[in-house]
């Protein structure tokens, strides 16, 4: 009888152990959401995100910096064909002992005044023409590249955004399995005490919670990871991500045909208009390294004046005050340079092919990236929409089978398994919502179209209505 009595009070411990268990994950977890809840109002979106890694990212503030160079630059350039006005100056005083034929010796010191303003006047500068058009490329193509680090942070600030939400979905589900675990952990031990199921069951039930906690604790860990890499694009940020909006998923892409964006990409691509312009920057490098053969010539005046109040070597000292105006033509022609010149011409026409096969190179990947792009986001929209119908279904299986299994017509794997299957239908859901999302950035930056509205309209769609 005492027997009896001490396995009874080991069987109701463990079972308040196991009830305990239970409820412990499920009660946390609805803490967090709550909490999580409660942040919502305060949490970052895509298009906050973004405004913020304006200003912090340093691979976008490197770019911004470029451009600035780029447009100083081509001022510089219109230097060269622009007049110039030079002005001199000097004033000085003369003195010390002179002596003429054996005469004693005396000081005559005296003053001096010189001044001059001379202009000029750029009539023949064929290699300053043709820095002007090199620097004048260079800011346009500094102007595309600018594009392209504006949609490559999109596309770095977006990819990494929907990792940090796919991140909190999968700790949400691993959250839910645990839940689920614990629930069917303490209805195997039910079932176990009333000597219904086997012992096998129990371990399976063991093992799943386990399993369960493990891929928890990986969830937890993913999201501290995701949202370091998102920090490191965006600098710190004080609140959560937004998550998903129920049924979010980008729109078909319009045109519908392949083609269509395929050419788009050859014609508005940036890093395609980019290399457009360094060509054309490349061609004007090799006239301005011919035009250096060539003479310049300049038109010039002046105007100045020479003033002394007397002289230290001349017998007669008088002064001298004279206001003198000048008007000419002058030229400077490099005949001969020992090779130079040939040698930089050849440099230059070998960076001249370096570039035009940089821009076939990107014209194919544009083309590439473009056709990768379309397919890919048309076949994540078909798989959301086979997934949505996928995870009702799985949660009324897995539903089904805890019911049948209290009524003993369903076994503890046949639980799990359909558990299994509803958290795995629900992650693959959240993955394939984030690469429709991602491609449909990839499919405008292929075309050149991928702007500030591109975020602020996918931010509006994902996020829940406040």
């Amino acid at each position: 009888m005492a027997a009896t009595d001490n396995e009874y009070q080991a069987a109701t411990e463990s079972h308040t152990a196991a009830r305990n268990q239970k409820y412990r994950p499920a009660l946390w977890f609805f803490a967090s959401t709550v909490v999580l809840s409660s942040m919502r109002a305060s949490a970052v979106d895509l298009w906050q995100a973004y405004e913020v890694a304006k200003s912090t990212d340093p691979v976008f503030v490197e770019a911004k910096a470029e451009l600035a160079i780029a447009v100083a630059a081509q001022k510089a350039a219109a230097g060269g064909l622009l007049p110039s006005v030079v002005a001199n100056g000097s004033t000085s005083r003369t003195g010390g002992p002179i002596t003429f034929g054996g005469s004693d010796q005396f000081s005559r010191p005296y003053r001096s005044v010189e001044w001059s303003v001379r202009l000029v006047v750029p009539v023949v500068h064929l290699e300053d023409a043709a820095s002007y058009r090199q620097a004048k490329s260079e800011r346009v193509a500094g102007e595309r590249r600018f594009e392209v680090a504006q949609q490559d942070l999109i596309v770095r600030l977006t990819t990494s955004y929907m990792d940090a939400i796919a991140s909190l979905d999968r700790l949400e589900a691993a959250d839910n399995e645990v839940a689920a675990s614990a629930a069917q952990q303490l209805l195997v031990r039910q079932k176990a005490l009333k000597g219904l199921v086997s012992a096998l069951d129990e371990q399976e039930a063991a093992v799943q919670y386990s399993l369960s906690m493990a891929d928890q604790a990986e969830a937890r860990a993913n999201v501290e990871v995701k949202k370091a890499a998102l920090e490191e694009i965006s600098g710190p940020l004080d609140s959560p991500v937004v998550r998903f909006r129920p049924g979010a998923r980008p729109s078909a892409p319009e045109p519908g045909d392949v083609d269509s964006w395929k050419s788009a990409a050859l014609r508005g691509n940036s890093s395609v208009q980019a290399d457009i312009q360094l060509v054309a920057s490349a061609e004007d490098n090799v006239a301005r390294v011919k035009a250096r053969r060539l003479p310049t010539v300049d038109a010039f005046s002046a105007y100045g004046r020479s003033f002394s109040s007397g002289n230290s070597t001349d017998l007669f000292s008088f002064t001298v005050n004279a206001y003198q105006w000048q008007v000419g033509l002058g030229f400077s022609w490099k005949i001969a340079d020992a090779g130079a010149s040939r040698a930089l011409i050849g440099e230059a026409e070998s960076r001249l092919l370096q570039v035009q096969q940089v821009l076939e190179r990107d014209r194919r990947s544009a083309v590439a990236e473009a056709e990768g792009a379309y397919y890919q986001l048309v076949a994540s929209r078909s798989r959301i929409e086979a997934l949505e119908s996928g995870v009702i279904a799985a949660e009324v299986a897995a539903k089904g089978n805890v019911a049948g299994y209290r009524i003993g017509v369903r076994n503890n794997s046949e639980v799990m398994q359909s558990q299994a299957k509803a958290f795995a239908a629900k992650s693959e859901l959240a993955i394939a919502t984030r690469d429709a999302f991602l491609a449909a950035v990839r499919l405008k930056r292929a075309a050149g179209i991928l702007d500030a509205d591109c975020v602020r309209s996918i931010s509006d769609l994902i996020s829940p209505e406040m």
